[in-house]
């Protein structure tokens, strides 16, 4: 299902490339299949089309925080 959503969602795009919301819904599409640069992109856009929105800030905080390396544990 997802997969038929980020279609949709592309439709869309092409259609109107500042729709804000389905470019935060792709965001999220592709956060939930693991593609989380893409979805780093897609937030990205999403933040210039709407600067300082603090919903978009915090997907994108959460989303960057995840996806950081995690240190290394230490070796006993």
């Amino acid at each position: 299902r997802l997969s038929e959503a980020e279609s949709e969602l592309r439709l869309v795009l092409q259609a109107a490339p500042e729709h804000l919301a389905a470019t935060r819904a792709l965001a999220d599409v592709h956060r939930r299949e693991g593609r989380l640069e893409d979805a780093r992109a897609c937030y990205e856009a999403a933040l210039r089309l709407a600067p300082n929105d603090p919903e978009l800030e915090r997907a994108l905080a959460r989303l960057t925080a995840t996806a950081a390396p995690q240190p290394a544990a230490p070796v006993a």
